[in-house]
């Protein structure tokens, strides 16, 4: 008799407790994809697991990933318990590139304003996306993905050149806005138009003229490893196509690249386009060392640039919160080249994702300083408007210090 009035218990709390479980977790879903929603985040999938909580979302709603993060994680601990672990993947055109880890909060943290919630101990660690961590999140509806929207971002291009004797600087300022549209998953559609506003430079910039047009398509593959693929209209007077690897390692500080590229010379000049076939082959490997204590980057890349010259090039530049400035050095074609560059944080604003159409400033500001004036050799094109040190491949261990050291 005791033991039927024990399986009769047991069978309640199978048909009334578990039940109950089911639904308050679906409904603390439900509060934390309204609120990253709101927020403007994309790319959206959430997976609770026990106490693990997996998320994913794509970068780029703030300037920086660690700020992406910050907002993210802050919207997970205002609804799921203290005894929760969180696991969140930041997405790049729907493709994983940073994971951060939280482990379970024990108590509240003693310093609330460096805190991104009051509830939250900060104890954890951002790394580069772990696969088994993916796999197990990314088979979740997906809400908002990225191909919902349109987005216009407003490029400020500014140029000097110091070649004459009697003029300190040569300049040129444009404005170049840009059309983006993510159809599928890393892959990007850009249109640029540029518009001079002052120009000592060259006669054939001072009309309006087309800027990048390109069709990119990014693979992930196993191991850490991304393969892009660029067709298009580049800078430097290229056209032509591009693909590029990149191989980075889950807790190291180093990273390896290589690059080859087949051109032409592209010339559109009062909307005409005069060019030269794609027979120019271009290629370069890199390796990267960051050095957390100083915030250090350095670059080493060789290969054989625009011109068919052989050379290399050495960077060391450091990064000062959303500022990244750097010197460099170079040999090829026979001839020694330096100079420095430096990008700014430029948007003061969210960027606001919670429209189909968007308009924006980009993240940063970059520049570049050639300080021989050599324009011929050791020069390689870019595929994207954005190509910059203080936007893209940033070290985990960056990001790491800046979120958890606010």
């Amino acid at each position: 008799m005791q033991k039927l009035q024990n399986s009769f218990i047991l069978m309640l709390m199978i048909l009334f407790v578990l039940p109950y479980q089911s639904v308050r977790s679906q409904s603390l879903q439900q509060q934390v994809l309204k609120g990253l929603k709101s927020e403007g985040f994309e790319e959206i999938r959430i997976l609770k697991e026990g106490n693990d909580v997996f998320c994913t979302i794509e970068r780029g709603l703030y300037r920086t990933p660690a700020e992406d993060f910050r907002q993210a994680l802050r919207q997970l601990t205002d609804v799921y318990p203290d005894s929760c672990r969180f696991r969140l993947i930041l997405l790049e055109q729907g493709q994983p590139l940073y994971q951060l880890s939280v482990d379970a909060r024990s108590e509240k943290n003693k310093k609330p304003e460096q805190a991104l919630s009051e509830k939250l101990q900060p104890h954890g660690e951002i790394t580069w996306y772990n696969e088994k961590t993916y796999q197990r999140v990314k088979q979740e509806p997906v809400h908002r993905p990225v191909n919902t929207g349109l987005t216009l971002t407003i490029y400020p291009q500014i140029f000097v050149r110091n070649i004459r004797l009697d003029q300190l600087y040569e300049k040129q300022l444009n404005l170049a806005p840009t059309l983006q549209y993510s159809g599928w998953k890393g892959m990007l559609l850009t249109g640029q138009l540029i518009f001079p506003l002052f120009n000592e430079l060259y006669h054939g910039e001072s009309f309006i003229r087309p800027g990048f047009i390109t069709f990119s398509q990014n693979f992930s593959m196993p191991g850490l490893n991304s393969l892009s693929f660029t067709a298009g209209n580049f800078n430097l007077y290229s056209y032509g196509l591009d693909l590029r690897w990149k191989k980075r390692f889950l807790h190291s500080r180093w990273n390896l690249g290589a690059n080859m590229g087949l051109t032409g010379r592209s010339y559109i000049n009062q909307w005409y386009w005069d060019h030269t076939p794609m027979d120019r082959f271009s290629w370069n490997v890199k390796v990267g060392y960051y050095l957390p204590v100083f915030q250090l980057q350095a670059d080493l890349l060789a290969g054989q640039f625009l011109a068919n010259d052989k050379g290399f090039r050495a960077d060391l530049y450091r990064h000062f919160g959303e500022v990244t400035i750097g010197a460099y050095a170079g040999y090829a074609g026979g001839r020694s080249n330096g100079g420095f560059h430096f990008a700014i944080p430029l948007d003061p604003f969210k960027r606001k994702h919670n429209s189909r159409f968007r308009i924006l400033l980009p993240a940063s500001l970059d520049n570049e300083y050639n300080a021989t004036a050599e324009f011929v050799y050791g020069r390689y094109y870019e595929t994207r408007p954005d190509e910059n040190r203080s936007v893209q491949d940033l070290p985990p261990q960056f990001i790491n210090n800046i979120f958890f050291n606010p």
